[in-house]
């Protein structure tokens, strides 16, 4: 059983209440210390019915009182009561190639009977299509595969691990791959259906490259009249990004998810946050990233707890390129430099659009044509008019006056100088 706690900064203890009753909840599990902060916690229970509903509720107290989660509940398989439901994982695709791809993953439990095992896949997250039914007998950690073909090139593919024996089924984690060939993929974002939230999450870059940092902004909406409580977003960072900051929440290290308790959403509210990451050097030769956001909320009308999840993809290519180059000189997520070098650079940058622009202002100024005209004298007879004279003490004159004057305005204390530049942090 999984919860979330916030300690609004006093030591908090939190534990389950749990039975075969919404009504009577007369079972609890261990009280655990979670100190003053927020987070997830969990508790595992076991000797239960088989083919049972039992119902939880995640309750927290501290020295200001009890605070009680939403009631939620959950069936026991069915069977003789000690047998065990297989548990899977679904690992990467390999082996892809344009129109061909392995799909991988490991039965990790079986529940010691025989288990059969397949994968769903599809082209979008829904999935829809399956591969053939395989037994793998009974034991723990096999590893199985198989292979699709006939695919898409340079497409997005979804793909998970199904378990089955005579106790229940288990359904490993989606995960993606992308087949060879060229042309653009769009970064697609999805939304649960019938929800009552609408939720967002983007990023400026599709392809990166290892040391970029990227900022994601996620923003969600409550769609609907009814105010909504409990709300929790989460967002999932995967491992080959690390974790830089954020706008708020907390984030932790086991999970590698940031955790953020919205309290209660009104109706029609909208909202967005930000959340920074580095690339690792682990995400060499990684074809794709997936970065997941997911808000949990409960109807305060029907009381009905339910979940809306976005993603993002990311692109890892291997060189970076003269885009790359740019992106390591200026950063990845805004206009300004983040290193002294950068800065120096941009400086230097400056200075040489300055150069420039007074050398062709010069060019077209009555002094330069007056100095054209003199050189040109050598090679003939030529004398300047009264009006190019004119023009040219014009210019002098106005010249002069520049200088006796300060580059910038005064201000009323009298101290002049350049405008600052200011510049926003996450």
């Amino acid at each position: 059983m999984n919860g979330y706690y916030n300690a609004n900064n006093d030591n908090t203890t939190t534990y389950f209440r749990y039975g075969t009753s919404s009504s009577n909840l007369n079972q609890n599990t261990a009280s655990v210390s979670q100190g003053n902060g927020s987070g997830i916690f969990s508790n595992a229970i076991s000797n239960l019915n088989n083919n049972t509903t039992y119902y939880f509720q995640a309750v927290g107290w501290n020295s200001n009182g009890y605070t009680n989660g939403t009631i939620l509940n959950f069936t026991t398989g069915s069977g003789n009561g000690n047998g065990l439901i297989p548990t899977v994982e679904t690992t990467i695709a390999t082996l892809t190639a344009d129109t061909t791809t392995r799909l991988n993953g490991l039965v990790i439990s079986t529940g010691a009977v025989s288990t059969n095992v397949w994968f769903e896949w599809g082209s979008a997250i829904s999935l829809g299509k399956t591969t053939a039914v395989q037994s793998i007998g009974s034991g723990t950690n096999i590893s199985f595969n198989d292979s699709l073909s006939g695919l898409n090139t340079n497409s997005i593919y979804y793909f998970r691990l199904v378990g089955q024996n005579q106790y229940g089924i288990d359904y490993g984690e989606i995960r993606i791959f992308r087949t060879q060939g060229s042309g653009y993929i769009e970064v697609p974002i999805s939304n649960s259906p019938n929800s009552l939230v609408s939720l967002e999450i983007e990023t400026s870059y599709e392809d990166i490259f290892v040391g970029d940092s990227l900022t994601y902004i996620i923003t969600y909406t409550n769609t609907s009249n009814k105010s909504l409580k409990n709300v929790i977003l989460r967002v999932a960072l995967p491992n080959e990004i690390e974790f830089s900051r954020s706008d708020e929440g907390r984030f932790s290290e086991s999970s590698h998810e940031l955790s953020i308790n919205l309290g209660t959403l009104a109706p029609y509210e909208k909202d967005s946050l930000r959340v920074r990451g580095d690339v690792l050097n682990t995400a060499k030769g990684k074809e794709i990233l997936v970065t997941t956001a997911a808000l949990v909320y409960t109807d305060s009308s029907s009381n009905i707890q339910n979940e809306v999840i976005a993603y993002i993809l990311n692109y890892v290519l291997e060189n970076k390129g003269n885009g790359g180059l740019v992106a390591g000189l200026f950063g990845t997520d805004g206009f300004f430099p983040s290193s002294l070098f950068s800065w120096l650079l941009l400086i230097l940058v400056i200075l040489g659009i300055v150069y420039v622009g007074r050398m062709v202002y010069d060019r077209e100024s009555p002094a330069f044509a007056v100095r054209k005209q003199n050189n040109n004298s050598n090679n003939r007879n030529t004398n300047i008019s009264d009006n190019e004279f004119d023009a040219y003490n014009e210019y002098k004159r106005s010249q002069m006056y520049y200088n006796s004057q300060n580059s910038f305005p005064k201000s009323e204390s009298g101290q002049g100088g350049p405008p600052s530049f200011l510049r926003e942090n996450i």
